[in-house]
């Protein structure tokens, strides 16, 4: 991911942190956690860091069609007072799948309800969406 995100980016450096705390809801517990946040610096004097939160499912995770704006918007995005983030749905076939969903067979219909669903809580929020295809290589 750090690899992609650089090469989106054009910069040397990027800065992945893995499940960040947004809130801690009791003493006991980890709190609400965000999946990823990416940041870079920025070309500005003085150098600050320009950061965008991921929310991150497998496809076969029945929460794809709500984590959007459920998760990443309502729970994170407003809560830290920040309008970016990205939607990352990991993609495997059907038959890789472990749960044997057959839910988002097809890759294109899956960015297509992202988008659709990205465009739903523009343009107070930008959310850009992706699709990431982890599919073993198939076995000759």
């Amino acid at each position: 991911m750090r690899r992609r995100l650089t090469d989106q980016l054009g910069r040397d450096r990027v800065l992945l942190t893995r499940e960040p705390q947004v809130e801690r809801i009791a003493v006991k517990g980890s709190g609400t956690r965000i999946d990823l946040t990416a940041g870079a610096p920025t070309n500005t004097t003085p150098i600050e860091v320009a950061e965008a939160i991921i929310e991150a499912k497998l496809v076969s995770n029945d929460e794809v069609p709500t984590a959007l704006q459920d998760q990443l918007v309502r729970r994170y995005l407003a809560a830290t007072s920040q309008r970016h983030g990205i939607y990352l749905v990991y993609w495997l076939p059907p038959e890789q799948r472990t749960s044997g969903s057959r839910k988002y067979a097809d890759k294109q219909k899956l960015l297509d309800d992202m988008r659709r669903w990205a465009a739903e809580v523009a343009p107070q929020f930008d959310v850009s969406v992706y699709v990431l295809d982890v599919s073993w290589p198939k076995r000759q």
